[in-house]
């Protein structure tokens, strides 16, 4: 043991686990000083035996933030629906959908009287960003109308569609386009998940800068509000796909648009087959 305590740091390791928990831990211990992980017992160079690691504790916290998250979004949902469809009927400016230009609609989550609705404006898809207790409307009732449905569900609140999601959500609203058609894109009361969709095609497809997006988007649909997480994912995809600029504060937001850049004819593009 003596001649082992003399190869530096790793052997007075080695002699203390051994002294302590037995020869079996000894291997474990080396291996995790030199890098390795053995059968995923240490992280953060620290044994689980008792003491979470450092990235346990981060999962562990995010995840329980996530789930009260969750419950709070249950909570809420039929008080701020009733606080909706009591605004749309009794103020002519609160729409429950707002078209962003000649391909897009941006709105709330609809109810089964507003699929023939949808249909007559052009509406061939429809983006649900909601999740499954806050969705009215199947995709087989969809389908009666001759309308694709693609579902993402997205957490309300402090959450954005992920990019891999964004792209699918991209691709599915240029595919509707290039057959002349249009895409209602919704979440519970189209204010921020849907928005975060919205904003990204108009950066990808409509050649704007994230600035430039938020205030037009802004300027047709006024309640539009993005969390911290959300303008953020906007950000990003800009770097991704790269105009540059970045989404001004919510108390900045100007009211009144920017001149719209020329907008370019939606087309297949070449990269849509790239995941972001």
């Amino acid at each position: 043991m003596a001649a082992v305590a003399r190869r530096g740091v790793e052997g007075r390791l080695a002699t203390a686990v051994v002294r302590r928990c037995g020869v079996g831990r000894w291997a474990t211990a080396t291996a995790a000083w030199r890098g390795r992980r053995i059968s995923g017992r240490t992280t953060n160079g620290r044994t689980r035996g008792g003491t979470r690691s450092c990235g346990e504790g981060r999962m562990t916290a995010a995840a329980a933030r996530c789930r009260l998250v969750g419950v709070g979004a249950r909570l809420a949902l039929y008080p701020s629906l009733a606080y909706n469809v009591a605004r749309n009927k009794m103020e002519a400016d609160f729409h429950w959908w707002d078209q962003v230009d000649e391909h897009v609609w941006l709105g709330a989550v609809p109810f089964q009287r507003h699929v023939p609705r949808l249909k007559a404006l052009g509406v061939r898809g429809v983006v649900t960003l909601n999740e499954p207790f806050e969705t009215f409307v199947t995709s087989k009732a969809y389908q009666d109308y001759d309308i694709e449905n693609l579902q993402i569900p997205t957490r309300d609140y402090a959450c954005a569609p992920s990019l891999e999601n964004i792209c699918k959500d991209l691709k599915f609203i240029n595919r509707i386009a290039l057959q002349g058609n249009s895409t209602y894109v919704h979440c519970k009361a189209g204010r921020g998940r849907s928005t975060t969709v919205v904003l990204r095609y108009l950066i990808k497809y409509k050649g704007m800068d994230p600035k430039q997006a938020w205030v037009h988007t802004k300027s047709i649909r006024p309640r539009i509000c993005l969390t911290s997480a959300q303008q953020k994912a906007v950000t990003l995809f800009s770097t991704i796909n790269p105009v540059g600029g970045d989404i001004p504060s919510q108390s900045s937001a100007g009211v009144v648009a920017h001149h719209r850049p020329n907008t370019r004819q939606i087309q297949p593009d070449p990269e849509d087959h790239l995941e972001l």
